[in-house]
């Protein structure tokens, strides 16, 4: 107590003398107050830290409870049984003309009472035909040609409609579609007109026959171009570089079918023994006076042709009748005694001309000596689908 009384007082005086302060007690206590609460202060400053500001975290949010799932009753979907297989015919496949086509199923399960198969068969560009069959085969009626397309299902009565009509539920799934054709009638030839002609004339034909077309495929040796008439008459001609030979008559349709009961030769031409004439002078006029035409008229597809001559015909010595349609010159169709021909003609409507000339020689020969030709006369002819009728006897142009 005593040592701190005496600091004490050294501090007052240390304070008075250098303050210029004297030293009371009430002084003394003032500093001493004032001192206490400095020291008070300033270890508050040294000694203490800023307290941190506080950090609040958030609770994570609650996962919540997962509920299970309502149970729904759900109505069961009716199923198909699965389709028939189709065999027969092979898709695709093509019958004759006036095939009997019959249509094949197998079925991987027993029918049940009342059920049956329903067919359904589709031509081409038409509404379906349908048949309700309790086999697994069916024959269809006749078929006209063209294409067809069919499919089978299983099929159960189902009621009637407001018609009054049964009506049908399907037992299984529809089949595939499957096609099949039904061919046209093959082609047939039954004559060809001439059947023959000497080699290197050429000239038109005509052949008849059964189930002609368009489109059809002629071949007489060579492949021909054809011209259609109507369904049992075509024409064509015979090119003059075809050889001597008998050649098959083959038309075909798109399928390569057809038959034929004809055939057409070429024949060479006969060998000619000259004929010796005695030299006579040569007239200032002529000996023979050419033949003068007339006319006979058209009836159906046969022209009359009719003709006068003022002299009588030696036995070597023939009328030769030529015709042809304009612009073709005319040739001999035939060699005749009579003074009157009926000619049948083929080549459609046009302009025709004709003439008569006197020829001497043998119609078998095939060379004529011309002695006299008329004029020649141009007519008209209109009538259509006309053929020969008879195999002319033809002579070199």
């Amino acid at each position: 107590m005593n040592s701190y009384n005496g600091n004490h007082g050294r501090v007052r005086r240390f304070v008075a003398e250098h303050m210029g302060i004297t030293s009371t007690p009430k002084l003394a206590a003032f500093l001493i107050i004032i001192g206490l609460a400095a020291l008070v202060a300033f270890s508050n400053l040294s000694c203490s830290s800023p307290t941190p500001p506080a950090i609040i975290t958030r609770p994570p949010p609650e996962t919540p409870t997962e509920t299970p799932a309502s149970t729904v009753s759900q109505t069961p979907i009716s199923t198909l049984f699965p389709p028939v297989t189709l065999r027969e015919p092979e898709n695709g496949w093509v019958f004759d003309d006036g095939s009997e086509v019959t249509l094949r199923w197998d079925c991987p399960y027993v029918l049940e009472v009342g059920e049956s198969y329903r067919l359904k068969v589709q031509a081409k560009g038409q509404s379906a035909s349908v048949y309700y069959h309790p086999e697994t085969h069916f024959r269809l009626p006749e078929l006209s040609p063209g294409e067809y397309n069919w499919d089978v299902a299983v099929v159960c009565p189902a009621g009637q409609d407001v018609d009054g009509q049964d009506t049908y539920e399907l037992v299984s799934e529809e089949s595939d579609w499957w096609s099949f054709t039904v061919a046209p009638p093959s082609p047939v030839v039954n004559s060809i007109s001439p059947a023959s002609m000497l080699r290197g004339t050429g000239g038109p034909v005509v052949i008849s026959g059964e189930n002609f077309t368009y489109s059809l495929a002629l071949t007489i040796s060579v492949p021909l171009q054809v011209v259609f008439v109507d369904s049992s008459t075509i024409t064509t001609t015979i090119p003059t570089t075809l050889e001597v030979g008998e050649y098959p008559v083959i038309v075909t349709d798109l399928n390569g079918k057809g038959n034929s009961h004809a055939s057409f030769t070429v024949e060479d031409k006969p060998t000619l023994t000259p004929t010796r004439l005695p030299k006579t002078p040569m007239p200032t006029t002529p000996v023979y006076p050419p033949p003068v035409l007339g006319w006979g008229g058209i009836i159906g597809c046969n022209v009359t042709f009719r003709w006068e001559w003022p002299r009588t015909l030696a036995e070597d010595e023939w009328f030769a009748v030529r015709v042809g349609k304009v612009p073709d010159e005319p040739h001999s169709r035939v060699w005749v005694k009579e003074r009157e021909y009926i000619y049948s003609l083929c080549d459609g409507e046009g302009d025709y001309a004709w003439e008569v000339a006197i020829c001497r020689g043998d119609p078998a020969a095939s060379v004529c000596q011309q002695l006299a030709v008329s004029e020649r006369g141009i007519f008209w002819f209109g009538g259509k689908n006309c053929c020969i009728s008879s195999t002319p006897t033809l002579l070199p142009p």
